[in-house]
């Protein structure tokens, strides 16, 4: 593996050149998720239908020195990785499986639609990455018919490391990618939970559990909670979701409470209120 120094070394000394850095996979513990705050935690079975991680991605970046990097990195794995681990955290069980069938439950099948890196250098041993990832996650019944989907974008902070040491900045660039990963999924996930699709598909589902699966969210799940998700969705915008908070205290309109009713998805809400 080419070590990050060597790219800053090079970008000093050289001009339109290409410049390979690969990041081996490695293992990130599900400790290391994100904080995440789902809307509501179904009591039904989904199950991840995974992207085909066998091709290792490839991105060309130009920093504007001439030097291109064309970076290799395992982000369908990681991408696969972080929807097992966060999957639990909204459904009540979960499985992963190859085709969608029956006693599959809700077949969630993420899809790589774009990725960047925002990398950065400081001096000659200090470098930093925010992986920048677009998912596009298509809900499915177990027939394979879609019953929703969601485009969503991850946003975490930018991490950095001593760019001498190749062990450490790899750790980094795995660990950064799950996290974007699990970002970018967890705003899929709160989107599909306040959606009719959703309440739709569960008048017809199977649930994992003796008792049936709640409409709504759970008890401590809080009117605030459930607008958090639809920021962090991207149903609605900041401007939005102050105005809204706001209204929580006071006389609320009847789109708000619709929305909050389960009557109103939140993508339909945030283009309306």
């Amino acid at each position: 593996m080419v070590k990050f120094v060597l790219l800053i070394l090079i970008s000093l000394t050289a001009a339109a050149c290409t410049v390979k850095y690969e990041v081996p996979y490695q293992d990130i513990p599900v400790s290391e998720l994100p904080a995440v705050y789902p809307a509501q935690k179904l009591g039904i079975k989904a199950s991840l239908l995974p992207i085909d991680a066998k091709v290792p991605s490839q991105k060309v970046l130009n920093n504007g020195s001439g030097i291109e990097q064309l970076i290799i990195t395992p982000m369908t794995q990681q991408i696969n990785k972080a929807a097992k681990d966060t999957m639990p955290l909204f459904f009540a069980e979960t499985a992963e499986v190859q085709t969608p069938s029956a006693d599959r439950g809700l077949i969630i099948s993420p899809e790589l639609q774009d990725y960047d890196f925002n990398t950065t250098v400081r001096g000659f041993s200090t470098c930093g990455v925010a992986p920048k990832i677009n998912l596009r996650i298509h809900f499915m019944d177990n027939s394979g018919r879609e019953i929703y989907r969601s485009d969503t974008v991850s946003s975490v902070p930018v991490i950095e490391g001593n760019c001498m040491d190749s062990s450490g900045m790899s750790e980094i660039w795995n660990r950064q990618i799950y996290k974007a990963a699990a970002d970018a999924l967890a705003k899929g996930f709160n989107g599909m939970t306040g959606s009719y699709a959703l309440n739709s598909y569960l008048s017809g589902a199977q649930s994992a559990s003796p008792q049936p699966a709640p409409k709504f969210a759970p008890e401590g799940v809080t009117d605030k909670d459930r607008l958090r998700a639809a920021f962090e969705s991207g149903a609605i915008d900041a401007a939005q979701l102050r105005r809204a908070i706001d209204e929580l205290g006071g006389e609320r309109s009847k789109l708000l409470d619709s929305f909050l009713n389960g009557n109103i998805d939140p993508t339909k809400f945030g283009e309306l209120y």
